[in-house]
């Protein structure tokens, strides 16, 4: 009887023991799968129709550089006569080259880029955004019977836009208007020319594009 109690009491504890192992070992291996892979935070992109109008760029963004969904973005890239739409430059035989560089925080915000709305995102640099940039621009325009025309702009531009990521490919669609200061050095009529013909007097600018790219770690 004594030796049954033994033999009882000892299954129990082995059970007991075997029990907790598996809920231990269950429980680890959900908290695994719960766990997200690290998301790549290093997006490179550059404008495919960007050679039509004459810009040659690429963009950098890193997500997550101020807060959860804040990330900074650098586009710079070089400014030639357009592939496309040349217009007075193609008529008049002039040419024209130069870069430029812009930077600017993009915040990301809206819902429905969540797979619950206020706890997973999908991507920190998922969906809509609004982005404050500054900006240079340098171009040098010439003609073979006048002087070169130095233009320098300096430029303030607020744009809206959404970026959508998918197995680490990245398509972006956005547009922008802002502030623009511009300087003009040069002589004689080809100054005047260029003035009139490419007419950015006016202190307004605006932009619009598509960005296509990949992320990387």
């Amino acid at each position: 009887m004594l030796n049954s109690i033994k033999l009882l009491l000892f299954s129990v504890v082995v059970l007991i023991g075997v029990t907790e192992a598996t809920l231990f070992a269950q429980t680890k291996a959900v908290s695994s799968a719960n766990v997200q892979e690290k998301p790549r935070l290093n997006a490179f992109k550059t404008a495919p129709l960007g050679p039509m109008v004459g810009n040659w760029g690429i963009t950098y963004e890193r997500g997550q550089v101020f807060k959860d969904h804040i990330s900074l973005e650098v586009n710079l890239g070089y400014k030639s006569a357009p592939l496309l739409f040349g217009g007075w430059l193609n008529d008049a035989g002039a040419g024209m080259s130069g870069f430029y560089v812009n930077a600017g925080p993009k915040i990301y915000f809206g819902k429905q880029e969540f797979y619950i709305p206020g706890m997973v995102r999908t991507h920190p640099m998922f969906g809509w955004y609004f982005k404050p940039e500054v900006g240079v621009r340098h171009i040098v325009y010439s003609s073979d019977g006048s002087s070169d025309v130095k233009s320098t702009a300096a430029r303030l531009v607020f744009n809206f836009g959404k970026q959508w990521i998918s197995n680490n490919f990245v398509f972006e669609l956005y547009t922008g208007v802002g502030y623009a200061y511009r300087n003009y050095e040069g002589e004689g009529d080809f100054l005047e020319d260029v003035k009139d013909e490419i007419n950015e007097n006016f202190p307004v600018t605006a932009q619009s594009g598509i960005r296509l790219g990949f992320l990387s770690k």
